[in-house]
């Protein structure tokens, strides 16, 4: 196994050339006591190496450390695997997980932690369950979560629980959580104010990729992003969660100033979003993660972010950007009681749905990542996009500073939008035929992997129509209705990204007497 350094290197390297997925986490806060129960092992290790994972699925990074410690439980031998979400496939894909820990070589962690099926490791609740140990001014070691790139939720009347998110006196934790694996229960005492020299991560406003910013280029030519919503609907939410979901959508179209166009596309059962990029933008409800989430235990509700190619850029305002590819939002098992207790479904998860699609949409948290959670800037503390979601019923309510983030990503300007993914195509051609309409282009690339049809029905947003093989030159869309107006779009797509061809508009013919169209 390489080096962690030599694996960097390499990892920077390729993801400069790479679609990368970026997601978001949204989680509540599980107690130590319950991270400690749920664990078959707590460790304390030291970090030796990096790589790509080699498990099928979605990307992770396969971690080797050597154990300089069991607290709890028992593991295999002195040295394991502990696979994190993350990082490069096999096959050359990248995830990117904001909130998912990451570890440097030689790096010391006390990590909570449960058996994969193939010998490997997990570490719980994702970041929750990860300790960096690091030195306080005085030298002392420290146990410390970097929790800057996950939000958290808390219900209504729960206590704010801020030592949580605080520093560990090393030691002493290590004390509390051996008497507790012995039947030793007993007050925590390591909870401590001191804090690390070097901070784990700074906050930041916007997802940044190797220090450039993200946005979507489509809406500066006045195409829309479609979102679907999984069929299967939203627990515990009235009318399963569709109502909040084209809210959160509508919240951040109105955003003042911008050229934002989410646009809801209905229903769908695809979930391949989440293991690999398949151009559909979709929130999918109710999913099985590693490990449920529970209203008296905590854990993650919510994964959501855009998918990248790092090498694909273009400029806006004269600043160079990453060209987003597209987004998907993925809700946990067991929400029903989070969102029952909120006293208001409805805004809770119009809410939660809204902070996501801002993620999507390129935004980082406008404040409160510290352990103390606070906003001293009242409109960040109103921020859609603060670290905590506030649960009061306002829904995805944009505040000033999520309308001054939005407006930097677009706002009004000038861009340059360089081509991405295969080359498009061209001569679009459409042929009227009855209640047919049949489509032929020119194939003007040699390394897609197939062609998506976008159709829009009189005035409607252009939606996925069908997706065809490679070198595909003509489609038929049949069984129309009669005297409409129907536009097409046209893209080539790999796995780099997606390139959209001209749009092009006919009108099927009219109906005779009897309702047959008039020409057959």
């Amino acid at each position: 196994m390489p080096s962690l350094r030599q694996t960097v290197i390499t990892l920077s390297a390729a993801l400069l050339l790479l679609c990368v997925r970026a997601e978001a986490t949204t989680y509540m806060m599980v107690s130590d006591a319950d991270l400690a129960a749920q664990a078959s092992a707590i460790a304390e290790v030291s970090v030796e190496s990096a790589d790509v994972s080699p498990a099928k699925g979605a990307p992770a990074t396969d971690y080797l450390v050597s154990v300089e410690r069991v607290i709890q439980g028992s593991l295999p031998g002195s040295s394991l695997i502990v696979r994190v979400p993350g990082g490069l496939r096999p096959d050359g894909m990248g995830l990117k997980i904001w909130g998912a820990p990451e570890f440097a070589a030689g790096e010391r962690a006390l990590l909570f932690l449960a058996p994969n099926r193939d010998g490997s490791f997990r570490i719980l609740h994702l970041m929750l369950g990860a300790f960096h140990v690091a030195r306080d001014a005085q030298g002392a070691s420290l146990a410390v979560r970097n929790l800057s790139e996950a939000q958290e939720v808390r219900l209504p009347g729960a206590a704010d629980r801020a030592e949580e998110r605080g520093s560990r006196d090393l030691g002493k934790f290590r004390e509390w959580l051996t008497d507790r694996a012995l039947g030793v229960e007993r007050k925590a005492d390591y909870f401590t104010s001191r804090q690390p020299v070097q901070n784990l991560a700074a906050p930041h406003t916007f997802f940044l990729r190797n220090g450039l910013k993200m946005r979507w280029f489509e809406f500066d030519q006045r195409l829309n992003v479609s979102w679907r919503a999984h069929s299967s609907g939203q627990p515990a939410v009235p009318g399963g969660g569709f109502n909040e979901f084209k809210a959160a959508l509508n919240a951040w179209n109105h955003a003042t100033d911008t050229n934002i166009r989410y646009v809801y596309a209905g229903e769908t059962q695809d979930t391949s979003g989440l293991s690999g990029f398949d151009g559909i933008n979709t929130i999918i409800f109710d999913q099985n993660f590693p490990e449920d989430f529970s209203c008296e235990t905590g854990g993650v509700l919510a994964k959501g972010g855009p998918w990248l190619d790092a090498a694909d850029r273009g400029t806006f305002n004269g600043e160079t950007f990453i060209r987003i590819a597209g987004g998907d939002i993925a809700t946990n098992s067991g929400l029903e009681c989070f969102f029952q207790r909120t006293g208001n479904p409805g805004k809770s998860a119009e809410e939660l749905f809204g902070h996501e699609l801002g993620h999507t949409l390129g935004l980082g948290h406008s404040c409160g990542d510290d352990a103390s959670g606070s906003c001293a800037n009242r409109a960040k503390n109103d921020a859609l996009m603060r670290a905590f979601i506030h649960g009061d019923g306002r829904g995805a309510r944009l505040s000033s500073d999520d309308l001054a983030g939005i407006q930097v990503l677009y706002g009004t300007g000038t861009t340059t939008t360089p081509r991405r993914g295969p080359a498009p195509p061209a001569n679009l051609k459409a042929t009227v035929t009855g209640l047919s309409i049949r489509l032929d282009w020119k194939d003007q690339s040699s390394n897609e992997k197939g062609f998506r049809v976008y159709r829009s029905v009189g005035n409607g947003a252009l939606t996925l129509l069908t997706t065809l093989a490679p070198n595909a030159k003509t489609y038929t869309d049949s069984n129309l209705a009669a005297s409409t107006k129907y536009t097409y779009l046209i893209a080539s797509f790999n796995n780099k990204g997606e390139t959209r061809g001209p749009q092009i508009t006919r009108t099927t013919a009219a109906a005779k007497a009897g309702g047959r169209p008039a020409g057959n």
